[in-house]
């Protein structure tokens, strides 16, 4: 699951491709059930031999919105679904970027590859959540963020997600001194852990 030419975060850093692999698929499994559903929210491999090979030892049901890494490789393996499409080649390849809303324990939420400046019911406390700028897209205090590997080195689910949501709502956008995928994940950590929230 090599992606983008470069090595996701670990410590100690990763040396080979099938270090990462093992990394993710150890980090996903110990996070998301077999029952679970997964949205995965686009740019699953790039470049790899391994791709089907490790989508099947992942667990839970797995859903992708297209990102525009996902190339044919991606995209023929069995998703339960995936929102988006391409079409054509080379030069006269278009790519159809999907974002889909969907209620979840009561909270509508829009989930997109990229991120967005509005969305459907943003303005009634809706929620978008985006991966794409690998956790280097400074937060403002609108109530979204980056849910991708950069920014928090391993899935998240709901309660998480609802956790830093109610953290924004409290105190706005995080303050980190210099927005770089590692301390955006140090950051994000609290959350995971369900720490006493600090306020940035």
């Amino acid at each position: 699951m090599k992606y983008c030419n470069r090595f996701i975060w670990s410590d100690p850093p990763i040396k080979y491709a099938n270090e990462m692999d093992e990394l993710i698929i150890k980090k996903w499994n110990e996070v998301v059930s077999p029952e679970d559903t997964v949205y995965h929210l686009g740019d699953f491999a790039f470049r790899s031999r391994n791709t089907n090979s490790c989508f099947h030892r992942l667990n839970g049901t797995k859903i992708l919105i297209l990102g525009n890494h996902d190339g044919k490789d991606v995209l023929k393996l069995p998703w339960a679904k995936i929102y988006g499409s391409v079409v054509g080649k080379n030069e006269d390849r278009i790519k159809e970027y999907s974002s889909i809303a969907l209620t979840i324990e009561g909270q509508y939420i829009n989930l997109s590859h990229f991120a967005p400046r509005t969305w459907d019911a943003s303005h009634r406390n809706a929620w978008a959540l985006f991966g794409h700028s690998h956790g280097g897209l400074p937060e403002d205090a609108s109530l979204s963020f980056d849910i991708g590997w950069d920014a928090w080195g391993q899935p998240i689910d709901f309660a998480t997600i609802r956790r830093k949501m109610e953290w924004k709502i409290k105190n706005g956008a995080p303050i980190i001194k210099e927005w770089i995928p590692e301390n955006v994940r140090a950051f994000n950590q609290q959350f995971i852990r369900n720490d006493a929230l600090r306020t940035a």
